[in-house]
């Protein structure tokens, strides 16, 4: 059976403006709608094309999903309450099931943890507000290979 690899890309939402209320409800600053803008932007000069963009449920990884759907506006765009920052890594894989190219967009701690447990020999145990990281995950066995560390925002 030959290796069906997976282009993965885990971003983490752009700069959330403070908890006042409820985490939840935070929506991003106009600086990080801007700099997540650009990410899109790099993401897609570096030939990523996903298929699908898979955001966790809160207002601000929604609203970093919905900015990088306009520079993706032919991947199908969801929410899953399986990125919460929260959740499993090892249930993460279910979310994009028979896929060939997806975009995450979740929080800390779950991004650290995907990565490491996608890419454990990595010494990438988080990401900054609008930091991604591009893996080649082989759908099988899930191991990961870096393919580009994107940290410097």
């Amino acid at each position: 059976m030959p290796e069906v690899l997976l282009d993965l890309v885990i971003l983490r939402h752009g700069e959330a403006e403070p908890l006042i209320q409820s985490d939840e409800l935070r929506n991003l600053t106009e600086r990080g709608g801007m700099v997540v803008s650009r990410q899109a932007k790099k993401l897609q000069a570096m030939g990523f094309q996903p298929e699908h963009i898979v955001h966790s449920p809160f207002a601000r990884t929604t609203q970093t999903a919905q900015i990088c759907h306009k520079q993706f506006f032919n991947a199908d765009i969801r929410s899953d309450s399986a990125l919460l920052q929260s959740a499993e890594p090892s249930l993460v894989p279910l979310v994009w099931h028979g896929s060939e190219s997806v975009l995450l967009v979740s929080h800390m701690p779950l991004v650290g943890r995907l990565i490491q447990y996608l890419c454990p020999n990595t010494e990438i145990y988080g990401l900054p507000v609008a930091g991604f990281v591009r893996l080649n995950v082989t759908q099988q066995d899930l191991h990961a290979v870096l393919q580009y560390d994107g940290r410097n925002v």
